[in-house]
């Protein structure tokens, strides 16, 4: 078996594994001990694609936590015009105001961009050694294959977390409507009290104005009897 058909086994085999960030965990890993490479950051663009924030990232022999940093300025704003983008030695002297390559001691540095399904940029993945790196043919295919799996859990999770924000903000609407009928219901409710006891009020004084009114009635016809009597 050929070695690119050989990668591309492995590499197929690997990207039914797993999902979420169980996934690019052990894809990070994976990429590091198959390209025998010191770093593997596997990132999203976030903040309107201002900024990068790893999901996975793999350092010298473990997965470490994970990392944000601007775009504007770093390695990864060139892998995202998009290009598969290879600087396999002296990565320093073509960058050198770039001190995060200075800070991890890197000679060499590959990265590809990850797509959505429109073609969208939505992240990417890029390596970082040492030393230069001489297998860049190598590099490519199998970053190109994991690549496309890559795509589609990260979408995926961008999606969850979408679907995730839009129901808490649909439960926030629902609970602050409800708030309010709650208010209105209790409003209607005093209302309603309020006019009972103006009604039970207006009865009151219909009574006891009906009964002074009744008092001189009374008076009057006793006295034209004994008026009427007397004559």
């Amino acid at each position: 078996m050929h070695e690119e058909d050989a990668l591309q086994e492995l590499a197929q085999g690997f990207a039914s594994m797993a999902i979420g960030d169980k996934f690019f965990k052990s894809l990070a890993a994976y990429l590091a001990k198959a390209l025998g490479v010191d770093y593997v950051f596997i990132g999203e663009l976030t903040h309107e694609k201002k900024q990068v924030r790893s999901v996975a990232f793999y350092a010298i022999d473990r997965i470490v936590d994970n990392i944000e940093y601007p775009l504007v300025g770093s390695l990864c704003e060139e892998v995202v015009k998009p290009n598969f983008c290879a600087y396999p030695s002296h990565v320093q002297e073509l960058f050198p105001q770039n001190k995060a390559l200075k800070h991890f001691g890197v000679d060499s540095y590959v990265g590809t961009p990850l797509f959505d399904s429109y073609g969208n940029v939505l992240g990417l993945i890029y390596l970082m050694h040492s030393r230069p790196l001489e297998t860049l043919s190598k590099i490519e295919s199998l970053l190109g294959i994991v690549a496309k799996r890559a795509e589609l859990e990260l979408e995926r999770e961008q999606h969850e977390r979408w679907l995730a924000q839009a129901n808490q903000e649909l439960e926030q609407r629902v609970a602050r409507r409800t708030r309010a009928l709650s208010k209105s219901e209790e409003a209607l409710a005093q209302k309603m009290e309020q006019l009972q006891r103006m009604n039970d009020d207006l009865e009151n004084f219909i009574y006891t104005a009906s009964h002074d009114l009744k008092a001189p009635i009374t008076n009057i016809e006793g006295l034209i009897k004994v008026l009427t009597s007397s004559t």
